[in-house]
């Protein structure tokens, strides 16, 4: 995966997320070397594979993290439970982003389960920008595969699994880019 693409910097990310996705999203951060400031976990499994990475602070919600921002670079969600306030996108360099299933068609609670129920062949996983409203952000990239219906909830995103590190890495490499041109106030490191 991160041979792939080539990383110039590293970015410091608060992340937040649940289930299997929420914890593939936890691995590639970690795998693509990024820094993680705060992790906010929403089930068990999360909390106890971001625990077993040493770090101490595992959160529930975004309420419990306070105001301890300085430095966060990016907010990014993978399965979150929380809509996250304008003036915390804004006090973040890069924003917020969230990886969110079928974004193309199903934004919103249970994509997968109204993709189940629709005429659509082809599930993906997409990013948008985080906004202050659900799924309505700038989406940044989106990746697709034709699935087959049958195999049900879980066998769609068992399908979808191998697509949220490319979304995320994807991402990442977008939001680098971008903060180059626009002249962000971000405190990216720059890797040697």
């Amino acid at each position: 995966l991160a041979a792939n693409l080539p990383r110039k910097c590293s970015m410091n990310i608060a992340y937040m997320g649940g289930r299997q996705a929420g914890i593939i999203g936890l691995l590639t951060i970690q795998a693509l070397g990024h820094d993680l400031a705060h992790v906010v976990a929403y089930d068990a499994n999360m909390a106890k594979i971001a625990r077993s990475f040493t770090w101490e602070d595992v959160y529930r919600s975004l309420s419990e993290v306070n105001n301890d921002w300085e430095g966060v670079d990016l907010l990014l969600s993978v399965h979150g439970r929380e809509i996250v306030s304008q003036s915390l996108l804004d006090r973040l360099p890069l924003g917020g982003v969230n990886v969110h299933p079928c974004l193309y068609a199903f934004k919103g609670k249970d994509p997968v389960d109204r993709f189940l129920q629709s005429e659509y062949g082809q599930a993906s996983v997409g990013v948008h920008r985080m906004t202050n409203q659900v799924d309505e952000g700038e989406v940044l990239c989106e990746f697709f595969t034709t699935v087959s219906k049958s195999r049900g909830t879980e066998g769609i995103y068992n399908r979808l699994y191998p697509l949220y590190p490319l979304a995320i890495q994807r991402t990442l490499l977008i939001l680098e880019e971008k903060s180059k041109t626009t002249n962000t106030k971000s405190e990216i490191s720059s890797m040697p």
